[in-house]
């Protein structure tokens, strides 16, 4: 997958959602998509809910 379909299948799937869990997202687009998001500044930081980290999926 290219950036383009890893943001798609996130924005799609998550569509709705105020924060979006790291396991979601490992989920949908595996440890190289997380990382590929995170290296073009697509993800934002939100913190820890739960035991869980948070982000927000940032507009292109």
């Amino acid at each position: 997958m290219n950036l383009d379909e890893i943001y798609d299948a996130v924005k799609t799937e998550c569509k709705g959602l105020c924060l979006i869990y790291e396991g979601c997202i490992l989920e949908l687009v595996g440890l190289r998509g997380l990382n590929m998001l995170k290296a073009n500044n697509l993800l934002e930081d939100r913190g820890v809910v739960h035991g869980r980290q948070m982000y927000v999926l940032r507009k292109r």
